[in-house]
């Protein structure tokens, strides 16, 4: 039996694990104050990874992409800079996926969800090849001695963009 579990884990610490993160961290802090995992793993998250490589570590980003930053959806544009080949975009998303994989890890660990993790989310479904599956499954499963427990959960992406509609339908049924 399934049962879904309502958190507000999201707001939790960002949990640096390297030199790279700890910048990361220091930058988010002068914005935000408090870093949660949130500020890193969503939509508006993909943008400050964005705007740290290019403030912080100084990577270029294409005009084309900057305008279209500019005038839409930062993390879209972020994202289908990705299939256009864009070296800060592949590197932005490369990052977002693998703090994804490592907040999954610990949610996963947290809950000991043996009957699987379900990510959900309009992003990934967008973006999702072999290679963000390889960057996830490496970094789900540095969890040091952990990790047997973990090579038994199943995580499964959610494809269907009316998952939440439907689940609403179900239990309002």
């Amino acid at each position: 039996l399934f049962h879904p579990f309502a958190t507000e884990g999201g707001h939790t610490d960002f949990a640096p694990r390297n030199e790279f993160d700890w910048e990361l961290l220091l930058f988010l802090q002068k914005q935000f104050g408090h870093v949660s995992w949130e500020r890193l793993v969503s939509g508006p998250g993909i943008h400050q990874i964005y705007c740290f490589l290019r403030e912080v570590k100084h990577w270029e980003a294409p005009a084309n992409l900057q305008e279209n930053i500019k005038n839409n959806d930062p993390a879209a544009a972020i994202a289908l800079g990705v299939t256009e080949n864009c070296p800060i975009c592949e590197e932005t998303m490369r990052l977002f996926v693998r703090y994804l994989a490592i907040e999954t890890s610990n949610l996963a660990l947290k809950l000991k969800a043996t009957g699987g993790i379900y990510i959900g989310g309009g992003i990934l479904p967008k973006i999702w090849n072999e290679n963000f599956r390889n960057i996830f499954l490496e970094h789900f499963f540095q969890v040091g001695r952990m990790r047997p427990l973990l090579e038994e959960m199943p995580v499964q992406l959610i494809l269907n963009p009316k998952t939440a509609l439907l689940g609403a339908a179900w239990y309002g049924k």
